[in-house]
C-alpha cells in the first residue's frame, strides 16, 4: 500500500469518483493532532486546497460535498477532476515544549467522473426524461 519516498511515507496513488465521499485509513492511530489538506496539479488557483477531516486520528475523510466541482457566481471555479497532492502532519506536544509538526503521509488522489469510461447526457427535463450513455470506442 505505501511506497517510501525520502523520509516521509508516501501512500500509493488512490482513484475516487468525483461526487463521492472519500475515507482513507492511515494505518495507524497517531498521537496529537493531525491536519490533511490536498491541492490540485496544474491548478489556475494555486492558493486553493481542500481539507480532510479528521476522524479518530486514524482516518482523513472528505465528504461527498467536498468532492463535487467548485462554483463561484454559476461559473466554475475549480473542477474536482484529476490529480490532487496530499499531505497529513502531525503536531506533538512534547510536554511544556513547543509543539513539533511533521509530514507523515504524503499521496495523490485522482478523481474521476466514472468507473467505465461512460458519459451520461440529459435529453430532456419532463416525464419523458431519456439518459443517453456514450460508451469511447
Amino acid at each position: 500500500m505505501r511506497a517510501s519516498a525520502g523520509n516521509i511515507p508516501n501512500l500509493r496513488t488512490i482513484t475516487s469518483l468525483r461526487g463521492d465521499s472519500l475515507k482513507i485509513d492511515l494505518g495507524k492511530v497517531f498521537e496529537g493532532s493531525l491536519i490533511a489538506w490536498m491541492k490540485k496539479d496544474n491548478s489556475e488557483h494555486k492558493d486553493y486546497h481542500i481539507s480532510f477531516s479528521i476522524i479518530d486520528n486514524r482516518y482523513i475523510y472528505l465528504s461527498q460535498i467536498q468532492t463535487l466541482d467548485v462554483y463561484v457566481d454559476g461559473e466554475i471555479f475549480e473542477a474536482v477532476e484529476g490529480r490532487w497532492h496530499f499531505e497529513v502532519k502531525q503536531t506533538k506536544n512534547e510536554g511544556n515544549e513547543l509543539e513539533e509538526t511533521n509530514t507523515v503521509y504524503r499521496g495523490v488522489i485522482r478523481f474521476i467522473n466514472n468507473i467505465t469510461g461512460a458519459t451520461s447526457i440529459v435529453m430532456g427535463e419532463d416525464e419523458s426524461m431519456q439518459n443517453e450513455i456514450q460508451f469511447p470506442i
